[in-house]
């Protein structure tokens, strides 16, 4: 009885093993390289493991794109392949090159190792679009409170502003962040995303 007890002890011990080196190898995986770029630039590549590679292939949402050192025909044109560093780069950026992409390198023991990247394309931000209009005077103070609106395409806020400060009320943002504020006695309306900003401010 007391040696089954020990080998069920065991047996725990090995499984308690087993889960920690699994869940070791799961975290010691490098989480993705986030690559923001404006549209029609482009993006360069490069294989983090240090030399000597036996093999690299490159691949963009489960399609290959360099294999055996050679771009794949559909990427003729649009990747450039460096064979001495083994980087990729990709030109002409638009929305459609949106995505994963992920390198597998041979090492000379043939064992594979994998590097991924997320790559996510934006546009230039325009020049916002401001609207005020006031809310109520306050003539003893000497100003109004004004009601402003700025907008970049689709995206805009809504802010109630004094001389001092602006409070928002309504916002819808997807793809650019927009601040609104004021700056000695202008209201001031910014509008940001990962690549790009651009401003425009009105006096109040």
């Amino acid at each position: 009885h007391i040696d089954c007890v020990q080998r069920i002890l065991r047996g725990l011990k090995m499984f308690l093993l087993l889960s920690c080196w699994i869940i070791a190898g799961v975290s010691a995986e490098d989480p993705p390289m986030m690559h923001y770029k404006e549209r029609n630039s482009s993006l360069c590549l490069k294989v983090r493991k240090p030399p000597p590679h036996k093999d690299t292939k490159w691949g963009f949402n489960e399609r290959v794109i360099v294999m055996q050192m050679n771009v794949t025909p559909k990427y003729i044109g649009k990747v450039n392949y460096n064979p001495q560093e083994h980087s990729v780069c990709i030109n002409n950026l638009t929305e459609t090159d949106n995505g994963s992409y992920q390198v597998t390198v041979t090492d000379e023991d043939y064992v594979d190792s994998v590097e991924k990247h997320v790559l996510i394309v934006e546009e230039t931000v325009p020049t916002p679009v401001i609207r005020m209009s006031g809310q109520h005077s306050n003539l003893s103070a000497g100003f109004c409170n004004i009601t402003v609106n700025c907008s970049i395409q689709d995206d805009w806020v809504w802010s109630v502003c004094d001389k001092d400060s602006c409070t928002t009320s309504q916002r819808s943002l997807r793809k650019v962040n927009i601040t609104i504020s004021t700056d000695n006695r202008s209201i001031v309306c910014r509008g940001s995303n990962h690549v790009s900003k651009s401003n425009v401010s009105e006096s109040i």
